[in-house]
């Protein structure tokens, strides 16, 4: 299941990205 959790990070990641960006 190294798939799922990479696409977790992934979206984890993406996530983290969006409210930063979000706050700027």
């Amino acid at each position: 299941m190294l798939n799922d959790y990479r696409a977790r990070k992934l979206i984890l990641q993406h996530s983290m990205n969006l409210l930063t960006y979000n706050h700027t």
